[in-house]
């Protein structure tokens, strides 16, 4: 039981290293992005799943979840920062998004989280 505790912390930090160095060597955004996408939802999520269900199946699918969530909905009071319309971000050529766009956006995440959960119900 506690190997396959053990092999799961071995593979989250091995890509988690391979995702620092990545981050570190490669200059285009778009790469790295889909590095760390790959990484996260073919790697680290299934091996989550497959170690941890001889432990606890319901801890194997929690995690997972607990995972995919972080990793694929981003926190959007953390980006908030970069993408708002301010002359600043404009002028570096970052995101500027109006206030109320910002707002639908949020909507939606919350919106996706409540489906996305309701959907994890229905299939674990």
């Amino acid at each position: 039981m506690a190997r396959n505790v053990f092999i799961t912390a071995i593979i989250v930090t091995i890509c988690s290293l391979s995702m620092g160095i990545m981050e570190m060597l490669v200059e285009q955004w778009w790469v790295k992005g889909a590095f760390a996408l790959c990484v996260s939802v073919l790697i680290v999520a299934p091996s989550l799943w497959f170690f941890l269900r001889r432990v606890n199946p319901i801890l194997a699918k929690a995690s997972a979840f607990i995972f995919l969530r972080g990793a694929l909905q981003p926190s959007s009071a953390v980006l908030f920062f970069w993408y708002r319309k301010t002359k600043e971000n404009c002028e570096r050529g970052y995101p500027c998004l109006d206030a109320e766009f910002v707002g639908y956006m949020d909507a939606a995440t919350y919106l996706f989280m409540v489906l996305g959960t309701v959907m994890y119900q229905q299939c674990f």
